[in-house]
């Protein structure tokens, strides 16, 4: 493949500090990390996530992300952070 037929891709650099595991994620959610898994493999809750690593990477959440779902879905079991 030649550079011309590669797409460019624009790319926002997240600081490491900005990224949550999913075991940070289900405290501020009031959640299992189980339940976070479930929400990844079926979309229920359509909260993005990254892999680190590839396809079996690590799962992270950004801080933004977390933050911006607890703020739109203010309901049992989801703490304030």
């Amino acid at each position: 493949m030649t550079k011309q037929q590669q797409k460019k891709i624009n790319v926002t650099p997240i600081a490491a500090g900005d990224l949550l595991t999913p075991k940070q994620v289900a405290e501020i959610l009031g959640v299992s990390p189980n339940t976070l898994a479930k929400w990844r493999s079926t979309g229920e809750k359509n909260l993005p996530y990254i892999r680190l690593g590839g396809p079996t990477g690590r799962v992270r959440y950004t801080n933004e992300v977390v933050t911006a779902h607890v703020a739109a879905s203010p309901k049992r079991g989801y703490q304030a952070a």
